[in-house]
């Protein structure tokens, strides 16, 4: 249930991940509905910590860049961006020494908990594991875009 909870606070980015693709119209409109899922989803208190941090930064400047200014440079970039600014905001909550995932698992853990080795060891390698992968999706989009540069 606390994965599936954590899940939800990824809401805009997945809806951003299905719905922007394929067209400019679908990259506009993945950007409105993700930046108001993440607002609503703020001022709901559903979301919170440094993912919904990220998003408002994030579906901000690509909304305001894309939608408003179609900045082709941003529309080229969207996945590395995207990636890169999850992958970014993981590696900052290890660093600060609060991993992400704590803030989810606190709601199904009794706070005496919340200071114990493990509870911080388990927390510290499921941020890990996240920071892994979005660094690893940015890495795979550079690459593929240096490749089509390269082929040019």
């Amino acid at each position: 249930m606390a994965f599936l909870k954590m899940l939800f606070g990824f809401a805009p980015w997945l809806s951003f991940l299905i719905i922007a693709h394929g067209s400019m119209f679908r990259l506009k409109l993945g950007l409105i509905v993700a930046f108001s899922l993440t607002v609503i989803m703020g001022v709901l208190k559903l979301h919170r910590g440094v993912i919904l941090w990220a998003g408002l930064i994030f579906f901000s400047y690509a909304t305001v860049a894309v939608v408003l200014m179609e900045h082709m440079w941003t529309v080229l970039h969207m996945g590395v961006l995207a990636n890169g600014m999850l992958a970014l905001s993981t590696w900052y909550t290890l660093a600060i020494g609060k991993p992400f995932t704590a803030d989810y698992a606190k709601d199904h853990t009794p706070k005496e908990f919340w200071t114990h080795p493990s509870f911080v060891r388990t927390n510290q390698l499921l941020t890990s594991v996240w920071g892994v992968c979005f660094t690893a999706g940015a890495t795979k989009l550079i690459r593929r875009q240096a490749d089509c540069v390269d082929h040019d």
